[in-house]
């Protein structure tokens, strides 16, 4: 998945090129119709000289009405400009013509052009006779051409069509020329664009991953470092409101911390009172039976109660970051023996694969020991099976059980506190959901791990790893 800073980078870029490619487009388009405007304007400039009247002075006509036009050379200083004129019964047309010569296009009465000059664009002067005025291009001799027709009439008739030309040639270039440009720079814009944006956002991002790499280096209980806080931004604002939450979240686990740790030494005393008391009722001879169930069950509730607070106690020092390891030698052959021999149940086989003796913390070894043997003692069938395996400083305990094994959906939640797969079935065969989490804090606090492997119907095999020395 991208970065923020790439999607942020890449959509300015999105951004920047569409904004450049529409007014680059505009621009391209804004200039072809300024450049087709002063063509259309020097168009009708020049069909504007045809007019009804006399030819000026100077330009006397010669001979009868001619039936069809005729041009007439200026004498003098007017030899750069000649004179076209069309006699008809009612009237005369004259059209002066300076460089690039228009065409006067003669009309009987029935409305078609009498035979004559042939026009530039025959197509462009049909539709005039209809329209009266008409800008149309062409493709001509000499390449794209823009023309203009227009009718000229007197008393009631069409008397003739002028029609001027011009090339399209130059419009086009400049406008290709004006693309080239934009093709060019475009991309150079892109690029400057593309690189300018990375650098802001590259910056803009800079507290953020500031934050991200201190949020990484926070005490897991929040009651150390805390966020940058530096400048007044929204990213300073953002640290503050994140350092206020942790000021809380780390007051009330602290709180809660206190709670347990106070109220498992409160409840030791009281527990340690009713299996005192229980244990003598029960060595009393002549306690009757009906009393002697209820003193058992006393007697039991009293170790499971025990038990639970010296989990409680344990997890709250792992949480207060008081779980030190303890070096001690550790023989682990006696050590699981004597663990095996306190849960009992369906046959559990133990088999050391090497590292008899280690330097260690015996009672976090039979701790995990314990808890992981006497979860698969209580759902095996028939067989248990525990192997030992030293490795350079890495002691691994792997447990394993034929059990019904563990569904998909609970196996990634096994380790988290009082989470029981099976919600419905009883405490005094469930346990608290306390033994595989302690497992879990034990195997981080010596540098290990715990890893289970589970299928239905197959059993369950769990592993936990502890940093030792040999």
């Amino acid at each position: 998945m991208k970065s923020v800073r790439a999607k942020l980078t890449l959509f300015t870029i999105m951004l920047v090129a569409l904004a450049i490619g529409a007014t680059g487009l505009l621009v391209s388009l804004r200039v072809r119709a300024n450049l087709m405007a002063e063509l259309d304007r020097q168009l009708e400039q020049v069909v504007a000289e045809a007019k009804l009247g006399a030819p000026s002075e100077g330009f006397p006509p010669t001979g009868p009405p001619p039936e069809v036009p005729a041009s007439v050379g200026a004498p003098g200083a007017l030899q750069d400009r000649q004179l076209e004129f069309l006699r008809s019964d009612q009237d005369q047309v004259t059209l002066n013509l300076s460089t690039t010569e228009p065409r006067l296009l003669p009309v009987d009465p029935d409305g078609s052009f009498r035979p004559g000059p042939v026009a530039d664009d025959p197509a462009g002067a049909e539709a005039a006779l209809k329209a009266g005025n008409e800008f149309h291009d062409y493709a001509g001799s000499l390449g794209p051409m823009r023309s203009l027709s227009r009718r000229i009439q007197g008393h009631g008739k069409v008397l003739a069509v002028v029609q001027a030309s011009r090339p399209l040639g130059p419009v086009q270039h400049q406008v290709a020329d004006l693309n080239r440009a934009l093709a060019m720079t475009i991309p150079i814009a892109l690029i400057i664009a593309a690189i300018s944006g990375a650098a802001l956002i590259g910056g803009a991002m800079r507290p953020l991953r500031k934050l991200a790499d201190a949020a990484q280096h926070l005490d897991a209980d929040l009651s150390g470092s805390r966020l940058p806080a530096q400048g007044s931004d929204e990213f300073a604002e953002l640290a503050k409101t994140f350092n206020a939450a942790f000021d809380r979240t780390a007051a009330a686990f602290a709180q809660l911390e206190r709670f347990t740790g106070d109220a498992g030494h409160e409840l030791r005393t009281p527990i340690a009172a009713i299996k005192s008391n229980s244990s003598y009722l029960l060595h009393l001879a002549d306690l009757p039976p009906e009393s002697r169930e209820a003193v058992t069950s006393i007697d039991r509730s009293a170790d499971r109660m025990a038990r639970l607070v010296d989990d409680l106690l344990l997890l709250a020092r792992h949480d207060a970051g008081k779980l030190e390891p303890v070096w001690e030698p550790v023989q682990i052959e006696p050590l699981l023996q004597e663990v095996v021999d306190q849960l009992g149940g369906p046959e559990v086989e133990v088999c050391i694969e090497s590292g008899r003796t280690f330097t260690g913390d015996p009672d976090a070894v039979r701790r995990v020991a314990a808890n992981l043997i006497s979860n698969a003692v209580r759902y095996a069938q028939s067989h248990v099976k525990v192997r030992v395996r030293l490795e350079g400083d890495l002691l691994t305990l792997s447990v394993s059980d034929d059990g019904s094994g563990i569904a998909p959906e609970h196996l990634a939640r096994l380790g988290e506190r009082f989470y029981r797969a099976d919600s419905a079935r009883a405490r005094d065969s469930g346990g608290f959901g306390l033994g595989l989490a302690i497992v879990k804090e034990l195997c981080a606090a010596h540098g290990g791990a715990l890893t289970l492997e589970s299928r239905p119907g197959t059993g369950t095999t769990a592993s936990a790893t502890l940093r030792v020395r040999p």
